[in-house]
């Protein structure tokens, strides 16, 4: 005899048999019972589990939608609030009640029917058993809704669906509560309130009363008490460390005042050179109602953007003489745009945006601002250009009159490259219009560059008796017109077109002697450059320390100053690593920084020579080296020069120069 329970109306009784038997009550299978104390205590477990999954799984990002370039992420509860705010109550309530109240109220009362110490009458029991029955019939509510909500927005293939975390935890809020009902044992319900009369639930009694009754069937020990608690527990820590961790990095936050707003909105971007770095999530006006604040949370990537200095705008379609921009904001959403300030600036929150995007000659920092004084404004338009023989060298900032009103000054950008076009006799003239010159027998026609037909703009002229650079701020004249003879004017100007960092690393000259093993005699030969002492080692281009391969045995020597290295210790050197000097004076202020990112800087070497400037456009990467452009004035003198950083001064590299190919080699 063994004895058995029906998992479907609670009944206890014996069989002889140890499955198979039916129940007498509902003709249900029966199933072996085990009385242990709180045996649904995995239910529990499962609907607090449930429960940790809820609040983020409802709150957290459930979609993120693309529509026309513009992005939406939302909650569940967003979603639900926005279907109700729109209009389609319908919609919005169905999804609030099967997806957000059922469930809870599901899991609520499965795990009052769990518990021990406040049991209901066994009617309202029943009554309770049936009610979360009935709920469970309309969990799969929640996939049908999920996809009646994707259905509702989509339009077309101009709409792109993503799944935010909240997809993922809602997934596993739905597992969860059904695994809490399929472990819930509803006999448990009735295994001790079986009443006095004997009509209760388990009151059938077994066939011989010799044999023990439900109640009094010795209890098995209670194992695995605490293990299923495990459970709810590993998913909260889970939950709060990626809430932690969502709290620590929440995004650093910057506000940028205009005088429009364009139609800028919540979630349009924040972009640098087309890559996203932060997202605008609040527009106010300000207490006046004159001036529009928008608060912009940036991404990781993008906070070194948020420096003293740096220009927001605004993107949004425009044309004018110069030309039509922000096209890819017809169709999609209007977006912001910086211009970043100093690098090692100092951090800033609060800026003033531009109403219009700035000079695109700004994009380069480290030019010259002059200012140029004329007799009208003819020609002297912001975003109009600057050149020099039909090459655009910079461009006007702004124009206005002076302090006594009595002239048009326009202050005047000239990017960096060309700042050393900024003399003292440097001249200007107006380039806009067409002038026609010539008599009854020539004709000639001035037509300056296409645009400046249009724009205007300024020409600039260079003598060959330059004079000296000018300073920030210099003042010069604009002229009518040009003067034909400006046009033939050839100046060499070697100065560098930005001053050299204060601070450069000294350089020592190396010569290498070896003697040539010829064919029919030997000679002599030499090879010169230079090396760089760094902590008690010589640094430079491979050809300088190592013996070449054509020398004789014994006949090689290196010369660094008052030193010589014998032919032993170039051998004991392993290819492409540093000699071994501590005896040489280092450079010990010296910076150093491999170079990652292309950017301006210098070309030092020792003795007379003068520092080359290099534009970062002008170093290009070839795998994992660096190349300087083949047009830069580098000769042999420069081998094993050290390539120098504008802005800092830290030593990026030295440079290896083959006729006309300059390699830059990290230093190791």
């Amino acid at each position: 005899m063994r004895l058995q329970s029906c998992h479907c109306c609670g009944l206890i009784q014996w069989s002889p048999q140890a499955t198979g038997d039916l129940c007498s009550r509902c003709d249900t299978h029966l199933g072996p019972w085990e009385v242990e104390h709180g045996r649904n205590r995995l239910t529990i477990a499962l609907c607090l589990t449930a429960l940790v999954l809820y609040l983020p799984a409802t709150c957290w990002k459930f979609l993120r939608i693309e529509q026309l370039g513009q992005l939406y992420e939302a909650s569940l509860i967003q979603g639900v609030k926005s279907l109700l705010t729109e209009g389609h109550v319908f919609v919005g309530v169905i999804v609030l009640l099967f997806s957000i109240v059922l469930p809870l109220i599901k899991l609520s009362l499965l795990m009052f029917l769990c518990q021990d110490r406040w049991q209901l009458e066994p009617r309202h029991r029943a009554i309770t058993y049936r009610f979360v029955e009935h709920l469970g019939r309309w969990g799969m509510v929640d996939v049908l809704l999920v996809a009646v909500m994707v259905a509702f927005v989509k339009l077309g293939g101009l709409v792109n669906f993503g799944a935010g975390p909240g997809v993922v935890l809602f997934g596993m809020f739905v597992v969860a509560s059904l695994c809490a009902s399929l472990a819930f044992d509803p006999h448990c319900l009735w295994s001790e309130s079986t009443d006095s009369s004997g009509t209760g639930p388990t009151a059938v009694p077994p066939a011989n009363p010799a044999l023990p009754t439900a109640k009094s069937t010795p209890q098995p020990p209670n194992r695995g008490r605490w293990g299923i608690w495990m459970i709810p527990l590993v998913t909260l820590l889970i939950v709060g460390g990626i809430f932690l961790r969502g709290w620590l990095n929440q995004p650093h936050r910057i506000e940028i005042t205009f005088q429009q707003g364009h139609g800028l909105k919540v979630r349009d971007q924040l972009r640098y050179h087309g890559i996203v770095v932060g997202e605008v999530d609040q527009v106010r006006f300000n207490d006046s109602l004159d001036q529009v604040h928008v608060r912009v949370a940036v991404t990781p990537d993008g906070e070194n953007l948020a420096r003293e200095g740096s220009q927001f705008w605004i993107v949004r379609p425009q044309a004018d003489l110069t030309g039509i921009g922000g096209l890819d904001t017809v169709v999609g959403a209007k977006y912001l745009a910086v211009q970043p300030g100093d690098t090692n600036g100092p951090r800033a929150s609060q800026f003033r945006g531009l109403e219009e995007p700035p000079l695109p000659d700004l994009d380069s920092s480290g030019g010259i601002e002059v200012l140029v004084e004329s007799l009208d404004a003819q020609g002297l338009s912001p975003g109009s250009g600057v050149y020099f023989r039909r090459l655009r060298i910079g461009g006007i900032i702004s124009s206005g009159l002076n302090l006594d009103q009595s002239r048009v000054v326009a202050r005047v950008y000239i990017r960096p490259e060309y700042r050393n076009l900024m003399r003292q006799k440097t001249v200007f003239w107006n380039l806009s219009g067409v002038r026609f010159q010539g008599g009854l027998t020539e004709l000639s026609v001035q037509v300056g560059p296409v645009e400046t037909l249009l724009t205007g703009g300024i020409g600039v002229a260079v003598p060959p008796e330059a004079g000296e650079p000018v300073p920030e701020g210099h003042r010069f004249s604009l002229a009518p017109k040009l003067d034909p003879e400006w046009l033939t004017w050839q100046p060499k100007l070697g100065q560098p077109p930005v001053p050299a960092p204060a601070s450069l690393p000294t350089l020592m000259a190396a010569t290498l002697s070896w003697t040539h093993d010829g064919l029919f005699r030997n000679a002599a030969r030499t090879r010169s450059g230079w090396l760089l002492p760094s902590a008690g080692h010589l640094v430079g281009p491979a050809d300088l320390l190592a013996v070449p391969p054509d020398a004789l045995e014994g006949r090689s020597s290196l010369k660094v100053g008052d030193l010589t290295f014998d032919e032993a210790q170039l051998r004991a050197v392993a290819p492409g690593t540093p000699l071994t000097a501590p005896n040489l004076p280092a450079n010990a202020d010296m910076k150093s920084r491999p170079l990652t990112v292309a950017e301006d800087a210098f070309v030092v070497a020792g003795g007379e020579l003068e520092p080359v400037f290099v534009l970062a456009r002008t170093i290009q990467q070839d795998g994992e080296q660096w190349r300087l452009d083949a047009e830069l004035p580098l000769t042999s003198q420069y081998h094993g020069g050290a390539l120098v950083a504008q802005k800092d001064g830290a030593v990026l590299g030295y440079v290896e120069v083959d006729g006309r190919d300059y390699r830059v080699r990290n230093l190791d």
